[in-house]
């Protein structure tokens, strides 16, 4: 599927130039996210087929997008997006730009290869085996349910993979350089768990 050539799917609140779906079904369109007055609603919506470009920031982003669905979509984020939780699914997704995202909701055979996940929790992992990561400098923290006491104990307290682990996500991926205060010392000690991974 050639995503350029998709058609636009306009707003469809003329007041405010945004989009307003609940509950429906968008399939092989082009949409973009933020570029209204307000912020775009689409709540409980499946995607399907679809280029989705982010403009919104991340603390709307997690709103704008509650509980909805997408499948086989192209993801890019004109500026990082910073979500405490996203309640959203993704099946066989690929993703561009920077990420610093609590994932609520399952993912499944999704490309990240062209994104940076600078901090990424995931609560949901059925499907994380299937899912292609970025190769440069990301760590792969799994199995955090049966080793998040030996983790805790292996980093700083307080520090954010410290903080990032209390959460109680399955899981945790970040991108080494955008944790700029974290020791070497404290990476070569989480580096040698056997749950711990380069992607």
């Amino acid at each position: 599927m050639n995503m350029s050539k998709l058609e636009t799917l306009e707003p469809n609140n003329s007041q405010y130039g945004i989009h307003d779906y609940r509950e429906a079904v968008i399939s092989d369109r082009s949409v973009v996210i933020g570029a209204g007055d307000v912020a775009d609603k689409f709540l409980g919506v499946n995607f399907s087929g679809c280029a989705i470009r982010i403009q919104s920031s991340g603390h709307a982003t997690g709103v704008i997008l509650s509980q909805s669905q997408f499948s086989d979509c192209v993801i890019k984020a004109s500026k990082i997006q910073k979500i405490a939780k996203l309640d959203t699914s993704f099946d066989h997704c690929s993703f561009k730009g920077r990420y610093e995202v609590g994932f609520y909701g399952s993912l499944s055979a999704c490309d990240f290869s062209r994104a940076r996940l600078n901090q990424c929790l995931f609560f949901d992992t059925e499907g994380l085996q299937t899912c292609t990561w970025p190769s440069d400098g990301h760590l792969l923290i799994s199995n955090l349910a049966e080793h998040r006491k030996d983790f805790m104990q292996t980093v700083p307290k307080m520090s954010i993979l410290w903080i990032m682990a209390r959460k109680g996500s399955e899981a945790i991926l970040v991108y080494k350089d955008s944790l700029k205060n974290v020791e070497s010392e404290t990476w070569e000690s989480v580096e040698a768990k056997d749950y711990v991974s380069t992607t």
